[in-house]
């Protein structure tokens, strides 16, 4: 590419994202990206064909391009990081992964100046949208959140990996439990975010103040264990081993703490409920309602434990709203807590 060539704009191959476009009947849809003079996103010619092709067989195809306005100035490694985290907020609104794989720079002329496909990680078609695709609805989300990744880049920007996992647990070409299993530890990787900028939290008293009752909690420890005969000195240095594990969070407080961190409103009881369903996943591999401590009263009491996928879509629905208040979103989003009563809700 001749760095004098008078350059106009770059085209981006964007897989699996499906919307309404707001000009030129529906195929455009055009975004504020305070960094660029202007980016549209255009549905390719086979726009409907695609679409067709990604419903009936779930899997990957181009559907639309991003154009972004440039110049020689450009910094063309500039332009794809923001088309990067673009996907990564597309992905979010529809639930699957949505990622560009070429680009094209075209000059004044109108000409392909320089082209170049990259070996990206693309996923396979799935439709568990949280955003609607009308174009106000996807505008103000994708605009919105942008702004919101760019400022706090503590939060999602620097931590784009805990997004992958959030969409790899929505795949349906999945089961059921590997799903269940992602959505677990998607929450243990959003622990993990409220930890390492606020890491105090992670243990009841500090360090410090610990330290100075370990050698009494050890004798107190050792005195009890030791009136035990049955146990051996390998059983009690293995509980010796755990004791500062008594000054660890509990992983429920950790997420509360989440939840206030994000400003995300959850009722308690729902809270517990939600741990449940998270504990049975990482340390039986099953879904709570599937286990014995699942009563019939339980299930009287929350109809999200009438079946497996009632309870994954619970969870998911929990994990959704983190997403998007981690985005500092304010609208209207897609509520898949009950599957067979979908509804758009306020956000809360």
């Amino acid at each position: 590419m001749n760095n004098h060539e008078n350059l106009q704009q770059i085209a981006f191959g964007i897989t699996n994202f499906k919307f309404e476009g707001n000009k030129f009947n529906g195929t455009v849809l055009t975004l504020d990206i305070e960094e660029l003079e202007r980016l549209e996103i255009k549905k390719i010619n086979e726009y409907e064909d695609a679409l067709n092709f990604l419903k009936a067989f779930k899997g990957i195809c181009i559907t639309c391009e991003i154009i972004v306005k440039i110049n020689k100035e450009t910094d063309i490694e500039n332009v794809k990081t923001i088309v990067t985290d673009l996907c990564k907020i597309m992905s979010i609104a529809q639930g699957r992964k949505i990622e560009w794989i070429y680009y094209y720079i075209f000059n004044d002329e109108g000409k392909i100046v320089l082209q170049k496909h990259e070996n990206r990680i693309t996923k396979p078609f799935s439709a568990i949208e949280i955003i609607d695709e009308k174009p106000e609805d996807m505008q103000k989300f994708i605009e919105s959140s942008y702004k919101a990744l760019v400022k706090n880049q503590y939060l999602l920007k620097d931590n784009l990996y805990i997004v992958n996992a959030y969409i790899d647990a929505k795949l349906q070409t999945d089961f059921l439990e590997q799903r269940g299993l992602k959505l677990a530890l998607v929450t243990e990787l959003l622990k993990e975010l409220l930890l390492k900028s606020r890491p105090e939290l992670e243990l009841i008293i500090s360090e410090e103040v610990f330290k100075k009752l370990l050698p009494d909690l050890q004798t107190a420890l050792k005195k009890v264990l030791k009136q035990n005969a049955d146990l051996d000195s390998n059983s009690r240095g293995k509980v010796y081993e755990n004791i500062r594990g008594l000054n660890r969070t509990p992983f429920q407080d950790i997420l509360s703490y989440f939840c206030k961190y994000i400003n995300l409103q959850v009722d308690p009881q729902e809270l517990q409920l939600i741990i449940k369903c998270r504990n049975s996943l990482v340390h039986t591999g099953t879904f709570f309602c599937r286990n014995n401590e699942c009563t019939n009263d339980y299930r009287i009491k929350y109809p999200q434990l009438q079946s497996p996928v009632s309870e994954y879509f619970y969870l998911l629905n929990f994990v959704d709203k983190c997403f998007l208040k981690l985005l500092c979103y304010e609208g209207f989003y897609i509520d898949w807590s009950n599957p067979s009563e979908i509804e758009k809700k306020k956000l809360m």
